[in-house]
């Protein structure tokens, strides 16, 4: 039971990313003006970070607890996922508003451009696992 619950965690984790990357990310700048859009990224992006990652040690811990087939990789995967979360909670994020605010757009468009990176690799990992369960 614990492992289905860990696949339907990181089931979730996988959907919100998707649902984010998908609906809502394209079209914030369009539809919002570009100073609210900043305010509401910037606003949004931490919160996203904090509870997919608190979500992926869930999964993570409800992975390690029960037994059978995949149980090493969905954990496995779940940290991974935590820990660049973390990542990009505690280095990209500020780097990324740092770059944003002194307009050095080189250096915004590369940290941005390594944050979708990540975001997709966790995306893939995730989709990976489920598809093995």
């Amino acid at each position: 039971m614990p492992r289905m619950a860990a696949h339907f965690v990181l089931a979730g984790i996988a959907g919100t990313m998707l649902f984010f990357t998908v609906a809502v990310a394209p079209f914030i700048f369009r539809v919002l003006p570009a100073q609210w859009a900043a305010v509401y990224v910037r606003s949004f992006f931490p919160k996203y970070y904090a509870v997919l990652g608190a979500a992926s040690l869930v999964a993570a811990w409800l992975a390690g607890s029960g037994a059978g087939e995949g149980v090493g990789e969905a954990r496995a995967v779940a940290l991974a996922v935590a820990a660049l979360f973390a990542v990009s909670l505690v280095v990209l994020t500020p780097a990324i508003n740092r770059a944003s605010d002194a307009k050095d757009r080189r250096r915004f468009g590369w940290l941005h451009g390594a944050s979708i990176v990540v975001n997709l690799g966790q995306l893939g990992a995730l989709l990976w696992v489920l598809w093995r369960a």
